[in-house]
């Protein structure tokens, strides 16, 4: 190839403008065809030697255990009630409970229960529960004892009738009481321990009533009785009283006596 500065002299060359003006004059490039873009090759998945586990069915253990009862009310203690109520729980879920109370036939139960009407005395009671699988249990039992009878108290002095001396207050009852007292005219209670002197008391009439209250609140009340206390005579009139008897007396017979010698004196005269 030769290189000249005269273009005249140059064949078999393009002339070229210069470079603001040179895509002009270059020929067109060919359109190509553009060439799908090949997919990825998928990385093989390893493949591993399979492998077989026995499979192994656990049965469940079955269910021999006895639910738990535990009996909240009643409890070991007297009530002075007739109407108690019967509340406990259960440890699971269960298809039937009852109670035997005095080990009488079964009564069945939801839940709590009231006792009613209960005799005075000795109690017993027993809850049974059955769980879904048909174990049964059963709670403690229970003692209890009910008392809705109040003390039997007597009073036996004072009686209905006038008093002269000092006033003794005597009473009995039939169990130990927690509480006793008294009342003096309706007056408000005076607490006492047992047997006392009843002192000072005003003159004129009265009345008095004892009350008593057992271990378990049972209130019992005495008869009233009605009594009086005297006023007594002054010693003076009465002293006065007396010797003008005596002396009335003395008169009376010294004039009989005298009525009595005139007259035998009148009848030998008249003889």
């Amino acid at each position: 190839m030769q290189f000249s500065s005269d273009w005249n002299n140059v064949t078999n060359a393009t002339r070229i403008s210069p470079l603001n003006k040179q895509f002009s004059y270059l020929p067109p490039e060919e359109t190509e065809t553009p060439q799908p873009t090949p997919s990825p090759t998928p990385t093989p998945t390893p493949v591993f030697p399979q492998r077989s586990f026995p499979i192994v069915y656990s049965s469940p253990q079955p269910d021999t255990r006895a639910p738990t009862i535990v009996i909240a009310s009643p409890k070991n203690k007297t009530y002075s009630t007739k109407d108690i109520l019967l509340t406990f729980t259960v440890s699971e879920s269960t298809s039937l409970i009852s109670y035997s109370l005095d080990e009488e036939e079964n009564m069945e139960v939801s839940e709590e229960a009231i006792l009613s009407i209960l005799t005075d005395g000795n109690h017993s009671i027993v809850v049974y529960a059955s769980d879904l699988a048909g174990n049964i249990g059963e709670s403690d039992t229970i003692h209890f004892t009910v008392d809705t009878t109040a003390p039997n108290l007597l009073l036996l002095s004072p009686q209905n009738q006038t008093y002269t001396t000092t006033l003794q207050l005597n009473f009995t009852l039939n169990e130990t009481a927690s509480w006793t007292g008294y009342s003096l005219d309706g007056q408000e209670n005076i607490t006492v321990k047992g047997n006392i002197s009843l002192k000072e008391m005003a003159y004129g009439s009265h009345m008095i009533t004892v009350y008593a209250n057992d271990t378990y609140g049972n209130m019992a009340a005495s008869e009233t009785v009605y009594f009086s206390v005297p006023e007594p005579f002054p010693v003076i009139w009465t002293a006065s009283i007396t010797g003008i008897l005596a002396i009335g007396g003395t008169i009376l017979l010294l004039r009989f006596q005298r009525t009595i010698k005139n007259k035998k004196r009148i009848e030998r005269l008249r003889r």
